[in-house]
């Protein structure tokens, strides 16, 4: 009789501990700085066709890039400076390419609203689009037009950073000319932010 108590005394605090951790969320609101960018450029039609590269901060671009996430349901985006990447042939060569990076001087705040839970929009035909980002580690930012929606995730192996990417439908495409022929090229890209 002893050791039944004792187990289900052990039953319930575990089942009590597990039970308080599954409603918990991560706190995601806070100042966020961005500390690195990748780019991932690729052909949809040439699969041998990939570049990736990490861009971090330096002292001429990307210093002050900042995500606000308040806890009034509002995420703010300050940024004095703008990305251009896009894949081009290595000079003297028809089969070489090379990612072309330019950083561009653009002051910009945009401003999102975020949920933790899913998020249900009305399309444009009366139907309905859910959105899932439930989890413990993940928020869903979307703009005052419903049309750009961005999933943010803690990195698992470090709580304070966030990671989110671009989706290729989001990204221009742009073209070049690829041993004889004319190929698109799509990018997508992941932000990493680190907590202030």
């Amino acid at each position: 009789m002893k050791y039944f108590k004792l187990f289900l005394i052990t039953i319930t605090l575990i089942s009590a501990f597990s039970c308080s951790s599954d409603d918990e969320t991560y706190d995601f609101t806070g100042t966020w700085k961005l500390t690195s960018v990748s780019s991932f450029n690729y052909s949809p039609d040439n699969k041998e066709i990939q570049v990736s590269n990490q861009i971090n901060p330096s002292e001429n671009c990307l210093q002050n890039e900042f995500l606000i996430i308040s806890n009034d349901g509002k995420a703010t985006f300050n940024s004095s400076s703008e990305l251009e990447i896009y894949l081009q042939l290595v000079e003297g060569t028809t089969d070489q390419l090379e990612q072309q990076v330019n950083c561009i001087e653009k002051e910009s705040n945009t401003i999102y609203s975020w949920t933790s839970g899913d998020y249900v929009r009305t399309n444009e035909d009366g139907s309905f689009s859910t959105i899932n980002s439930s989890g413990f580690n993940t928020i869903t930012l979307v703009d005052e037009t419903e049309s750009t929606f961005i999933t943010v995730n803690v990195l698992p192996e470090n709580e304070s950073r966030i990671i989110f990417g671009s989706h290729p439908n989001e990204t221009e495409s742009h073209f070049i000319e690829f041993e004889g022929e004319t190929i698109e090229i799509n990018e997508i890209r992941y932000l990493t932010y680190e907590r202030q």
